[in-house]
């Protein structure tokens, strides 16, 4: 339901991406997940290298 509602702002207020600090999380990959189906940008957020290379397996463009 988060990352439902996530998309519903982004939706309802027009924006064109957003920013996800949990991006290796289970509801991180959710946002990425809907981030295409929406095709909303999603510039991801994580601490570590393997979390990065886990994010690019998933094919995520932004990753810091």
């Amino acid at each position: 339901m988060t990352a439902l509602a996530f998309f519903d702002m982004v939706k309802r207020e027009k924006h064109s991406a957003l920013v996800n600090t949990a991006a290796a999380s289970a509801l991180g990959k959710m946002i990425v997940r809907l981030g295409r189906r929406y095709r909303v940008s999603v510039i991801n957020i994580v601490c570590r290298q393997e979390q990065v290379a886990l994010l690019r397996s998933l094919g995520v463009e932004y990753v810091l």
